[in-house]
């Protein structure tokens, strides 16, 4: 028997913030042909480069030789530095605090322009030009990305920096504090940058930058201003570094402490929310004063209080994910449904065919990735440089390295340290802004102690029960010419509620109107090539097998399919998705379909079976797991793909993708 070739022209995993599935195909016998997959829109492109460009500005402000420029010890007297506002002698010259208060407010935005004109230049030299160059043409102009923004780059570093903003709807604020004789100056305010790049018509735009809290410190040398030093220095190697051994919480963080505080949490999503939680629990605030108490010894007994929370979800800034956006995108598609088991015993699979083997779906998921290793090397490596501040150690490094999916750091706020300055008032010390680094290490599965095994086995579980709750073959396989595919109840009643503009009475009145009995894409869905299903199911998301936090499923049709298949009613008054009425067997073939299911940032695409596929080297036919299959007679009746898309044409005026009620 001929080798049953295709229900999806292809399918393939690809990255745009995570794993992807996409799909491409060309038939070996017939003329159609379906172009190579165009892996992301000029949308999702210019959506990456704006989120390269705010982690190029947070590793730029994270840098260790940025965080000690955040406290400035002025020795011998006078301020040798350039900078022009945060300069101990300009301030101590023109903020004046004549009647010795222990703390002293300025409200920065009094005078004009004059403070934020001058704050503008010294935030020039407080994160350089070099060092931005540096990260750009590391995360723009080299590796994949270089291809990837070619036509989005500006081409150069001084073409894509823009100037500093000091944000308007924050404070910005000066602070003058007397403590045990010294004067010290605190400077608040939010801040971002503005960064350039072609839109989809070639056009400069700018893109404004996540802002940033800083806070910064400047005061002449005393024990106090070295105390400052020292709590802002000491901190965040401590509270990375705290153990359980030591009765303390680190910040080095585990899916069961984030579990824990967040029941709804899902390893592989936005991890701030989760995060900001955590660190504002009692537990860890109260080893966090221990921490800070230890460093100011007995020579300073403090009163430590926290006024709110101490982190704020926006705070919360990832500088790197394993799976984010182009890391996986060169990967093989996987085609010919028949003898494919990843697509026949996996993803759309019948209801009650068995599964492949979870073990075999990871060897086989591995194999579809190109440079596999290489990627999660890449991500090693940086996050290792990113270890080196907190962890010097290489053997810890590399443990730790060997286990985290995604790092970055957050700004401690809220803190509020009083100490005795000897005239037994207790004067609050002032701290500049705190990045404190984090780490997520996905500890859910006792199974795969591999992060990229447990990742491929969280992907595995959320495809099965995706496909157990939404859409499957049908289960009949001799009449999957008739009906290609059956809709859970509760998948098909999201749809009609959700899933459309108009009320499903509606829609089910424009039908009955024609006489056809059936109405364009156009009229039900738009005028788009984009048809988006679901942004939400909670009978998906809610299942505890799921580590993907949110969904969003879509099918996208070529000119073809917008042109020839319509809503329709059919002779048992259910309403689907099928051919206009007169198809040809040769528009049929034109036909292409894909359908696009997001598991958080993980994308999975498959095209239907009208269309046929070619040999390509980017194409992956599972042949490995063929003793593996279980659905060997996917087209029913020992049809190949061919003669499946023949009988389709004899069955079109009854044939339905699916139907919907």
């Amino acid at each position: 028997m001929k080798k049953l070739l295709t229900i999806l022209g292809a399918i393939g995993l690809t990255a745009t913030a995570g794993l992807s599935v996409i799909a491409c195909s060309k038939d070996k016998n017939e003329g159609n042909e379906i172009d190579p997959p165009v892996e992301e829109t000029i949308e999702e492109i210019i959506k990456a480069f704006q989120e390269d460009l705010n982690k190029i500005t947070t590793k730029v402000y994270n840098l260790a030789e940025n965080q000690s420029k955040f406290t400035r010890i002025i020795k011998d007297g006078e301020d040798q530095g350039t900078y022009n506002f945060f300069n101990f002698n300009y301030l101590s010259n023109n903020f004046k605090n004549e009647s010795n208060e222990s703390e002293k407010v300025f409200n920065l935005r009094n005078d004009g322009k004059e403070s934020e004109v001058l704050m503008l230049k010294d935030l020039v030299q407080l994160f350089t030009q070099q060092q931005f160059a540096e990260e750009i043409r590391l995360t723009l102009e080299t590796g994949d990305n270089a291809t990837r923004y070619r036509n989005i780059y500006m081409g150069s570093v001084d073409a894509t920096l823009g100037g500093f903003k000091i944000a308007q709807d924050k404070d910005f604020k000066l602070t003058n504090s007397i403590i045990k004789d010294e004067q010290i100056y605190t400077i608040e305010m939010n801040i971002s940058r503005d960064m350039y790049f072609k839109d989809a018509e070639g056009t400069k735009t700018a893109y404004q930058t996540y802002e940033m809290p800083l806070k910064i410190v400047i005061g002449q040398e005393g024990v106090i201003m070295n105390l400052i030093e020292e709590v802002t220095t000491k901190l965040p190697t401590m509270l990375y570094n705290n153990k359980e051994t030591n009765n303390k919480v680190s910040t080095q963080l585990k899916y069961d402490d984030l579990k824990e505080i967040s029941s709804n949490f899902k390893s592989y999503g936005n991890l701030n929310e989760s995060i900001a939680k955590f660190i504002n629990t009692d537990v860890f605030k109260e080893d966090l004063k221990k921490s800070i108490e230890e460093i100011l010894t007995e020579e300073f007994p403090s009163q430590i209080n926290f006024k709110g929370d101490i982190v704020t979800s926006e705070s919360v800034k990832t500088s790197a994910t394993l799976f984010e956006g182009g890391t996986f995108k060169q990967s093989k598609f996987w085609v010919d449904m028949g003898n494919n088991a990843m697509i026949n015993s996996l993803f759309l699979k019948a209801k009650e065919t068995k599964a492949l083997d979870k073990n075999v779906a990871i060897t086989e998921l591995k194999k579809t990735i190109i440079d596999f290793d290489k990627n999660f090397g890449n991500f090693d490596n940086k996050a290792r440089e990113f270890l080196k501040a907190v962890v010097p150690n290489t053997s810890e490094a590399n443990e730790i390295v060997e286990q985290i999916y995604t790092y970055g750091n957050f700004a401690l706020s809220n803190i509020e340290i009083l100490i005795n300055d000897g005239t037994n008032s207790d004067v609050a010390l002032p701290i500049p802004t705190i990045q404190i680094p984090w780490t997520f290490s996905n500890t859910i599965s006792e199974e795969f102690t591999d992060k990229g095994d447990a990742f491929l086995a969280s992907l595995y579980e959320a495809i099965l029960v995706l496909n157990e709750k939404s859409l499957q073959a049908n289960a009949d396989a001799s009449s999957r010419a008739e009906r290609l595919f059956d809709l859970e109840d509760s998948f098909k009643e999201n749809i009609r509620n959700n899933s459309f503009g108009v009320s499903w009475q509606e829609i089910i009145n424009m039908i009955e109107g024609n006489e056809n009995k059936e109405q364009s894409l156009e009229r039900i869905i738009g005028n788009t090539n984009t048809w988006s299903i679901m942004n939400a199911y909670s009978d998906f998301q809610e299942d505890e097998r799921v580590q993907f936090e949110g969904l969003n499923i879509l099918m996208t049709f070529n000119k073809a399919a917008q042109n020839y298949l319509v809503f329709k009613k059919y002779p048992d008054g259910k309403i689907g998705l099928g051919f206009k009425k007169g198809i040809t067997l040769q528009q049929i073939r034109q036909i292409d379909v894909e359908y696009k299911v997001n598991l958080g940032l993980t994308r999975i695409q498959a095209k239907l079976p009208f269309m046929g596929y070619g040999n390509q080297d980017s194409f992956y036919d599972a042949k490995d797991a063929f003793n593996y299959i279980e659905d060997k007679d996917f087209y029913g009746d020992n049809r190949d793909r061919g003669a499946w898309v023949n009988q389709v044409y004899y069955e079109r005026e009854t044939f339905a993708i699916f139907v919907l009620d």
